[in-house]
């Protein structure tokens, strides 16, 4: 339960930064940095 907690909270944190990115137009950072 807590493992999937933890993979829930990662995957928050990388949909607010790939929101965040595409808001900025840095899609092809996000893309290199995956």
């Amino acid at each position: 339960m807590l493992l999937f907690g933890a993979a829930a909270v990662g995957w928050l944190v990388v949909l607010a930064t790939v929101v965040k990115a595409v808001r900025a137009g840095r899609i092809e950072i996000v893309y290199v940095m995956r």
